[in-house]
C-alpha cells in the first residue's frame, strides 16, 4: 500500500472542503432563485386574475353604457315627441311652471345619466391598462428571474465540469457575472 505524503493529503482535503463549499453557495443560490421564481409565478397569475376581473368589468360596464346608451336614445326619441307636443301644447294654452320644470327635469336626468356613463366606462378603461401594465411588468421579472435560475444551474454543472475545482469555480463565477444585471432585475 503507497502512502499518501501529509502534505498532498492535505491539500486534497482542502480542495475537496472548497469544493463542497461551492457546491452548498450554488445550491443555496439555485434554490433562492427557484423561491423567487415561484414568488414571481404567483405574482403574474394574480396579476392576470386582475386583468381578467378587469377586463369582466369592463365588459359589463360597456354592456352597461349600451343599456344606458339604448335607454337615453329612448327617451331622446320621448323628449324629442315631448317636446313636438308641448309646441303644440304651447300654441294653444299657456303651460304652467310646474309642467315647464318637469320637462326640464327630463332633460337633467337625462343628461346626468349619460355623463354617469361616461366616468364608468373612463374609469373601467384605467383599470384595464393600469393591470395591463402591470402584468407587463411581472412577466418581466419572471423571465429575468428565469434567466437567472438558468444561469444558477448553468453554473453549478461547470463547477463539476472542468478540470479541477478552481477552473470550474472561475467559470462559474463567469457566469454568474453575466447574468447578474437580469438577477438584479428579477429580483425589483
Amino acid at each position: 500500500m503507497t502512502e499518501i505524503p501529509l502534505e498532498q493529503s492535505g491539500q486534497n482535503s482542502v480542495n475537496l472542503r472548497r469544493w463542497q463549499i461551492a457546491v452548498a453557495v450554488l445550491a443555496l443560490v439555485a434554490l433562492t432563485l427557484l423561491i423567487i421564481n415561484v414568488v414571481l409565478r404567483v405574482r403574474v397569475d394574480a396579476a392576470t386574475t386582475s386583468e381578467a376581473v378587469a377586463v369582466a368589468t369592463a365588459s359589463e360596464l360597456q354592456k352597461d353604457n349600451a343599456v344606458l346608451t339604448t335607454r337615453s336614445e329612448q327617451l331622446l326619441t320621448q323628449l324629442s315627441t315631448s317636446n313636438e307636443r308641448l309646441a303644440e301644447l304651447i300654441s294653444r294654452l299657456n303651460l304652467t311652471n310646474r309642467q315647464l320644470a318637469a320637462a326640464d327635469a327630463d332633460v337633467q336626468t337625462q343628461v346626468t345619466a349619460q355623463r354617469a356613463a361616461a366616468r364608468a366606462a373612463d374609469r373601467a378603461d384605467n383599470g384595464l391598462q393600469r393591470a395591463r401594465a402591470q402584468a407587463a411588468a411581472l412577466r418581466a421579472q419572471l423571465r429575468n428571474a428565469q434567466t437567472c435560475s438558468a444561469a444558477a444551474i448553468t453554473a453549478l454543472g461547470q463547477i463539476h465540469s472542468g478540470p479541477d475545482i478552481e477552473s470550474g469555480a472561475d467559470e462559474a463565477a463567469a457566469t454568474l457575472e453575466s447574468v447578474l444585471p437580469a438577477c438584479r432585475a428579477g429580483l425589483e
